[in-house]
């Protein structure tokens, strides 16, 4: 009698697809299924675009993959993001109803295009969650409007926008102040000002309408945790309350 000895062939590519994606893939076939998805969304609506965010590794990109994989199954389309885009250039979100971010630093990039985009966000700590458990909470968020040579541009703050100064600025229609350094965060209460008339102080104060202040060169600042150059040219925050909304484990 012949004995063969038998060994487990090496996973291919596609299987290792599998393993990177495997966390993710229920989650978003639930989310995309008309029959289980949050009640923030229409349970009738037709197909859409889902984003994801994502690095340049070889798990970001299986990642990617495995999320394609789903979302095509559901004849949706996929958005794919990787980098970080200078203020103003967000891709064009038209129809994007969902946001995936596999990792945590990837976050605040994900805040931002979501708020961009009126979306829902699905972040790491979700990916191994029962998707039956996935709860949606809405997120406030700052929408930036500047008017400078070269044009108008939008673009969406999800937790800070930190700018250097100096800084000629309004706050809730107030006389205009110079200040050091200007930084704002939406809350529920309105827009959390920190300002800095001298370089050893600072103020904190809640404007209920919208700042608005000006550069008179390129300044750097900063965006959810992003580095970013702004153009001179009069910029406009305004708070909206229910930018987004991001996806939780446990109830709603």
């Amino acid at each position: 009698m012949t004995v063969r000895a038998h060994t487990a062939a090496a996973p291919t590519s596609g299987d290792v697809r599998s393993e990177h994606g495997l966390a993710v893939r229920p989650a978003i076939d639930a989310l995309l299924d008309p029959a289980r998805r949050p009640r923030q969304w229409p349970q009738n609506a037709s197909a859409g675009r889902l984003a994801v965010i994502r690095g340049f590794d070889r798990g970001s990109r299986e990642f990617r993959a495995a999320v394609r994989d789903v979302a095509h199954s559901w004849e949706w389309s996929v958005l794919d993001v990787a980098g970080t885009p200078a203020f103003g250039a967000v891709p064009d979100g038209h129809g994007v109803r969902l946001v995936a971010a596999q990792r945590a630093a990837q976050l605040p990039l994900a805040r931002r295009c979501a708020a961009r985009w009126a979306s829902l966000l699905l972040g790491p700590d979700c990916l191994a969650a029962d998707p039956a458990a996935l709860a949606a909470r809405p997120a406030p968020a700052l929408t930036v409007r500047s008017d400078r040579e070269d044009g108008t541009a939008f673009d969406s703050v999800a937790t800070r926008l930190s700018v250097s100064g100096p800084v000629g600025c309004h706050v809730s229609g107030a006389a205009r102040e110079f200040t050091t350094s200007l930084a704002m965060e939406p809350t529920a209460a309105g827009i959390l000002v920190e300002s800095s008339p001298q370089a050893d102080t600072s103020s904190l104060r809640i404007a209920t309408r919208q700042v608005t202040f000006r550069l008179e060169e390129p300044t750097e600042a900063t965006l959810d945790d992003h580095p970013q150059l702004l153009a001179p040219g009069d910029y406009a925050v305004s708070l909206h309350a229910n930018a987004y909304h991001r996806l939780v484990p446990g109830p709603g």
